[in-house]
């Protein structure tokens, strides 16, 4: 073999290299947005289960719901059914994770509405007592009963807010936790 034909073959193995190199990288491309498909898809699958096994719950118990009047003071105090599964969160008291959800999700002024009283946590003892499939790993489904709203959250915050979905949008990154949102993101718009 000459010099010059050692050359050529470097050069053959240097450009190989080149190109396994590139390819590794868009095939890891592509499986990270997969994944991150697959992971968005599950989440809204699973508030779909929710909101279904939800609504039995309200349609059977919500008009059981007592809803008290201080004429003196103006309060308003609301007496849920023990029947609704998951542990109640109201969405005007500032340390709730509800209160922080709704808060840095756009939809603050939903809490000064009656439909606000009606949130619930859902563990997955709440999960299991639907007889829903879903295994959680830090981190909590919301259901409201009365609007059947459904919102998801990590147990963990960045800064002042809980990891929900993240997603960028219009150059801007923030997190998505409820259903009306979620069910439209793109693939293309969710972050790690």
């Amino acid at each position: 073999m000459t010099k010059n034909e050692r050359g050529i073959t470097l050069m053959i193995l240097v450009v190989t290299i080149i190109v396994i190199l590139i390819l590794a990288g868009v095939v890891m491309s592509i499986n990270m947005n997969i994944n991150k498909s697959v992971d968005l898809k599950e989440i809204v699958a699973n508030m779909e289960l929710i909101k279904s096994v939800g609504t039995q719950y309200r349609d059977k118990y919500i008009d059981e719901t007592i809803i008290e009047k201080n004429e003196a003071d103006g309060t308003v105090t609301y007496h849920l059914p023990k029947q609704f599964v998951g542990t109640h969160e109201v969405a005007l008291n500032q340390g709730t994770m509800i209160n922080n959800l709704l808060r840095f999700g756009g939809k603050e002024q939903e809490t000064l509405l009656e439909t606000s009283n009606y949130w619930y946590r859902l563990e997955q003892k709440d999960l299991d007592e639907f007889k829903l499939d879903i295994k959680l790993n830090n981190e909590y489904y919301f259901l409201n009963y009365s609007t059947l709203s459904v919102a998801y959250c990590k147990d963990e915050k960045d800064g002042s807010q809980y990891k929900g979905v993240k997603i960028k949008k219009n150059n801007r990154e923030k997190y998505v936790y409820f259903y009306d949102d979620l069910k439209n993101v793109k693939t293309r718009e969710v972050r790690n």
